[in-house]
C-alpha cells in the first residue's frame, strides 16, 4: 500500500477488485450505512436523487408527510422480512 499527501489529504492507493452494477451499488450503500447511519445515508443520496418526469410526482405521492427515518423503519421491516432491495439491470 502506497501512501501520499496531497493538499492536505492522505491517499491511500490499494489494488481492489473493480465492482459493477449491482455488487458496486451495494458495497457503496453498505458502507455509507456504517459510515453515517442509516437515517443520514438516506438522507445523503436523497441529496442526489431527486428523480424525473412522472417519478418525481410519484415520489412525491408516495413520500408525502413520511420523514426519513419512517422510510428507514419500512425499509427496515421490508429487509427483515426476508425481501432484498430491487436492483437495476446488472
Amino acid at each position: 500500500m502506497k501512501r501520499r499527501v496531497d493538499k492536505g489529504f492522505e491517499m491511500i492507493r490499494t489494488h481492489q477488485k473493480l465492482l459493477r452494477g449491482y455488487a458496486l451499488r451495494d458495497a457503496g450503500w453498505n458502507a455509507l450505512v456504517r459510515s453515517l447511519g442509516l437515517v443520514n445515508a438516506t438522507r445523503f443520496i436523497l441529496q442526489y436523487e431527486s428523480g424525473y418526469g412522472e417519478y418525481a410526482k410519484i415520489k412525491r405521492e408516495l413520500f408525502k408527510g413520511k420523514s426519513v427515518g419512517d422510510i428507514s423503519k419500512e425499509i427496515e421491516r421490508f429487509e427483515k422480512a426476508g425481501n432484498r432491495r430491487p436492483h437495476g439491470n446488472d
